[in-house]
């Protein structure tokens, strides 16, 4: 039920409106009434009415400034307004006020009923609109500060979301932590994903309330890791620094303290401006690998890694990715060549330092561990270990050396990728096989629903499919269909158009034509010539 108020200074038309109509029937309920315009805004104070039916010309305040009372105090409310032929100066003003829609009097009953549905029904949908942001808000929320840490999203967008969001985060220094759950001090305490999950809540509901009271953050769950990123106010990049390692220290006693629980804090250095989050969140993440050099339970600031500042690598900023993709994908040859192409830039280089370019290899290192470890294929970080590779980048002492071992990385994991990947698409192959034998009678059998069966795209399924089998599905399926056939007929009396519905045919002719061009014969002849 939407109510009603009804403006009108006309005695008789008033009296008209509201007795002529059967508001409740039609799902209307006329709150107030009222003689003039004056009247008229103190009943929309007092009952917040869904439509506001108002002539144009009253005493005192007119519909005109109703609509823009309305709309700036009230603007889920809609504005229809009466009007008389010689009033369109008026309906000019009240569709640049974003009035709902005006009816010329005399009115009409029917045509009334009608525009008032239509904004009951406008109400409706942007409340239905309004609930649906409600509830994808979290979502959006979480995409918005997912995209700001990765630099997704444009420093002129930044402010808009931030107030679409509702979030008070003014520009200044800003210092990414990227917080690793390893586990309990108690392991007693080992919970499972949902527990942990709880977990990660209830660390994020904590340090919320700590900065709460003294600096603004930002605190979110990336789905693997926890990131914070607090804007500091002092000045001076060693004042700066000096905070947010104390700024770590006390989310790392806190958590133990208070949760019982085991992390490790990855912090990067603090840098001005909202482009420069992700630069922080990188330095935070690369830090965060360290603890499988230097232990977890502990914050690792960039600083104490020697990883150079960002300037430093941007240069090769991306190419360490597309090289951890490729190793992912299998292609050494492809990964191999971005490290030739690299290896040639640094020796051109007279300036570059040794211990730069094993912080180079290294950083190179941790993109591909951390891809594979997202991955499928995740076994092959346990097979290879980090610290390893860490100690022979270490101890080399020329850039060759360096590469040769990043390249019998890369080698190492992209055999074992393959290997695996070869194990998979027979596993899947023997799968998708096993369900044609089962199903080959069906006649809409079809590779999209043996690829669904076995939970690979069709495309890829194709792909594998003829690979491991020599010919493609649909060659596949009508040789097994086939062979089939000529079993049946070779050990039975049945009728052709019997055989054709056991392979798969509702049609006997069409199975006719298939069996013979199969076979050379039709399925009579093939009965005479066995």
């Amino acid at each position: 039920m939407h109510s009603i108020v009804i403006f009108e200074d006309d005695y008789i038309v008033r009296k008209s409106l509201v007795e002529s109509i059967e508001w409740e029937k039609h799902g209307f309920k006329v709150k107030g009434i009222a003689e003039d315009g004056e009247k008229g805004i103190a009943l929309i104070d007092k009952l917040h009415p869904d439509i506001i039916v108002s002539d144009i010309k009253m005493p005192f305040i007119d519909g005109i400034e109703i609509a823009r009372y309305v709309r700036d105090t009230y603007p889920e409310s809609r504005v229809v307004l009466l009007t008389g032929y010689d009033e369109f100066d008026f309906i000019q003003e009240a569709l640049r006020l974003r009035v709902f829609d005006y009816v010329m009097k005399p009115v009409e009953d029917e045509y009334l009923l009608k525009v008032l549905k239509n904004a009951a029904d406008d109400i409706n949908n942007q409340l239905r609109l309004k609930k649906q942001l409600s509830e994808s808000m979290p979502v959006l929320r979480q995409q918005f500060l997912s995209g700001l840490i990765t630099g997704r999203i444009k420093k002129d967008d930044i402010l808009s979301e931030l107030q679409f969001h509702g979030i008070q985060f003014e520009e200044g220094p800003f210092c990414v932590y990227t917080i690793k759950v390893d586990g309990y001090q108690d392991e007693s305490q080992r919970k499972n994903l949902s527990e942990i999950n709880i977990l990660k809540l209830n660390i994020i509901n904590m340090l919320s309330s700590i900065f709460n009271e003294s600096l603004p953050s930002l605190i979110f769950d990336t789905g693997i890791r926890l990131v914070v990123i607090l804007k500091f106010f002092e000045v001076g990049e060693e004042v700066l620094t000096d905070k947010s390692i104390e700024a770590g220290e006390m989310m790392l006693n806190e958590i133990n303290h208070r949760l019982k629980t085991i992390i490790t804090i990855g912090v990067g250095r603090v840098y001005y401006g909202y482009d420069n989050i992700p630069v922080s969140y990188e330095e935070s993440q690369a830090a965060l690998e360290y603890r499988h050099i230097f232990g977890k339970g502990q914050v690792l600031h960039i600083e104490d890694t020697g990883f150079p500042t960002v300037s430093g690598l941007m240069e090769f900023r991306g190419r360490d990715k597309d090289i951890a993709m490729k190793v992912k994908l299998g292609l050494a040859n492809d990964a191999i060549d971005i490290i030739n192409d690299i290896e040639k830039e640094l020796l051109s280089n007279d300036y570059v330092s040794l211990d730069y370019l094993k912080l180079v290899a290294i950083e190179i290192t941790f993109h591909i561990f951390r891809e594979l470890e997202n991955s499928i294929y995740n076994d092959a970080v346990s097979n290879i270990d980090f610290y390893t590779i860490y100690s022979e980048v270490n101890r080399a002492e020329t850039i060759q050396e360096i590469f040769i071992i990043i390249k019998e990385m890369i080698n190492g994991f992209a055999s074992f990728v393959n290997n695996q990947r070869g194990k998979l698409q027979k596993s899947v192959t023997e799968e998708a096989v096993k369900y044609i034998e089962e199903n080959f009678s069906n006649e809409s059998l079809s590779l999209k629903d043996v690829s669904s069966y076995v939970h690979i795209n069709p495309t890829y399924f194709s792909m594998v499919f003829k690979k491991e089998k020599g010919v493609n599905f649909s060659e596949y399926l009508l040789e097994y269909r086939m062979n089939k056939a000529m079993e049946i007929i070779k050990n039975s009396e049945k009728k052709v158009y019997e055989v054709a519905e056991e392979v798969g045919y509702s049609n006997p002719q069409y199975f006719s034509v298939c069996f013979k061009k199969y076979t050379g014969m039709s399925p009579i002849e093939y009965r005479k010539h066995i």
